[in-house]
């Protein structure tokens, strides 16, 4: 933003700061958020699939030292990772509800919590 040399009223001052403040779109961090959500739900719901069907923790194993917990980091990394790229090229440059922004992200790292504490999957069958 170019700067003018010269004498500022308050009220012009305000001005400057209010055009800055609406230029600025939530778009991005939206979509950021978004995705980190989605990465901790996506980590919940496969732990759970791994521990509800056990037959699926030998396909997630990707280093005998760690176990199945190596598998399961790499598929909600791997889906974060693809959920930003689309959410970004989709949201870049939009003003997005920031309500409902916090709100998804709430509910699927509530998700994504509930899904990795064993209680939880002895209540859905596992």
């Amino acid at each position: 933003m170019a700067v003018t040399r010269g004498p500022f009223t308050s009220a012009a001052r305000e001005a400057v700061k209010v055009e800055e403040v609406q230029d600025t779109a939530f778009g991005f961090a939206a979509a950021t958020l978004i995705a980190g959500g989605f990465g901790a739900g996506l980590f919940g719901i496969v732990t759970f699939i791994s521990e509800r069907w056990v037959s699926t923790q030998k396909g997630l194993t990707l280093s005998s030292a760690v176990g199945p917990l190596s598998g399961k980091i790499a598929v909600a990394l791997v889906g974060w990772l693809v959920v930003w790229a689309i959410l970004f090229v989709a949201m870049r440059g939009r003003n997005v509800s920031e309500r409902m922004t916090y709100w998804a992200i709430g509910a699927m790292i509530a998700i994504g919590l509930l899904l990795t504490f064993p209680p939880v999957w002895k209540l859905l069958g596992a």
